[in-house]
């Protein structure tokens, strides 16, 4: 199973694991955004993104860019950027809980999360799309910029730098590491404590303010910046 969905109560927590990659596709869709039903119907206090030990995401999957045709292309890759916003802009709180690599997109999907918590590990997290040739959509820079210091995006996205845990921290990928997997789920835990005296519906409601300026640009942009030809380094 890719995902599973689990409710203690008070927090959500969906499970990645499809016994490699963890990487992002039409079912993955899916599958994810009927979890965040099921917590926004659940009320939950917190939703909380698990990987599988070792890896959280390697991000999109490659083999959708292989299709023959463009347009099918096209429409993957703009669900998948409209996927990332609305996890950015989820009506409740959200935790990535990095258990291993996440690069690409999902370091992206890691930085769309309110709270990152990683693991200690020779794990690879950063975001490499510039070094394979791919030009970063807006949706993409808007959410790397809400999570990174204007210091270090420049290493971040331009230069599509690869840190470990460590490094990820201190570049804002990641707000924690912790040493190992009881230490993480401990402080996923501690976090979910500190969102359960926020009322639910106040956060949703200033969270898509805050981001709804830089949302609605994105999304007018996907089309666009996600074509066709988005492989094609002319049209960038």
């Amino acid at each position: 199973m890719t995902i599973s969905y689990e409710f203690d109560g008070s927090v959500a927590h969906l499970r990645m694991d499809d016994g490699k990659a963890n990487t992002i596709k039409p079912e993955f869709l899916d599958a994810f955004y009927a979890a965040m039903e099921s917590a926004e119907r659940d009320e939950a206090k917190a939703f909380v993104v698990w990987g599988r030990e070792g890896m959280f995401s390697a991000g999109f999957d490659l083999k959708a860019l292989d299709l023959p045709d463009p347009d099918e292309v096209a429409s993957i890759l703009q669900r998948a950027g409209r996927f990332i916003l609305d996890l950015w802009t989820a009506p409740f709180p959200t935790v990535a809980a990095v258990t291993g690599h996440a690069v690409a997109g999902g370091a992206l999907m890691a930085m769309a999360c309110d709270h990152r918590i990683g693991i200690e590990g020779e794990f690879k997290l950063g975001v490499n799309e510039t070094r394979l040739g791919l030009g970063m959509p807006t949706w993409g820079v808007v959410v790397a910029e809400s999570a990174v210091p204007s210091d270090r995006i420049t290493d971040v996205l331009l230069f599509g730098t690869i840190y470990d845990p460590r490094g990820a921290a201190e570049a804002g990928i990641l707000h924690e590491v912790e040493h190992d997997r009881d230490g993480l789920e401990a402080r996923v835990s501690r976090f979910a404590d500190r969102c359960a005296d926020i009322p639910t519906k106040t956060y949703g409601v200033v969270k898509r303010r805050l981001r709804r300026a830089a949302r609605e640009r994105a999304l007018d942009l996907n089309a666009t910046e996600v074509g066709g030809d988005f492989l094609k380094p002319a049209s960038l």
